[in-house]
C-alpha cells in the first residue's frame, strides 16, 4: 500500500511567503507557482549539523534549549533517509496552513518570521507522507 496521498481536486491553503527571496521571485515570475527544495539526489544527507560522536562535556541549558528541537529534526531526517530517501526533506520544505486562522495564530506567535512576507492563499495539489501506512 502506497503512503502517499494525492487528493482529486486542488484544496485551498494559506502560507506566508517572501517574495525577495531570489528562489521564490524566479519560481513565480517563470513558473507561476513555487516549490520546496528538491530531491537529495547524490547528496549523501541534508542534515545542517552532525551530533560529535567524540563529545563528552555536559550542556548547559542554553545549548540544551538550541539543541532540543534539533535533535528532533534530527531523527526524523535519519528516518527518512533510510526508509524514505525518494522523498523531500521537512528540512527544506514549505509550510502550507490548512486555514487562515491557522496562518494568523502563527503570525501571532512568530512576527519576526512574517514582518517582510506577503499572506497568499493558493489552491495546491499535494502529496501527504504517512508514516505507518
Amino acid at each position: 500500500m502506497s503512503n502517499l496521498f494525492y487528493p482529486a481536486k486542488p484544496v485551498d491553503f494559506w502560507v506566508w511567503i517572501n517574495p525577495k527571496n531570489i528562489l521564490v521571485k524566479h519560481q513565480i515570475t517563470f513558473a507561476g507557482g513555487f516549490t520546496s527544495g528538491g530531491l537529495l539526489g547524490e547528496r549523501k544527507s541534508n542534515l545542517m549539523f552532525i551530533p560529535n560522536p567524540d563529545f563528552q562535556g555536559d550542556i548547559t541549558p542554553f545549548q540544551f534549549g538550541i539543541m532540543r528541537e534539533y535533535v528532533a529534526e534530527y531523527n526524523l531526517e535519519l528516518c527518512r533517509e533510510r526508509s524514505f530517501r525518494n522523498y523531500p526533506s521537512r528540512l527544506n520544505a514549505i509550510y502550507f496552513f490548512i486555514s487562515e486562522e491557522d496562518s494568523f495564530k502563527y503570525k501571532d506567535c512568530q512576527p519576526e518570521h512574517v514582518q517582510h512576507r506577503n499572506f497568499k492563499k493558493v489552491p495546491f495539489c499535494y502529496s501527504l507522507f504517512l508514516l505507518g501506512s
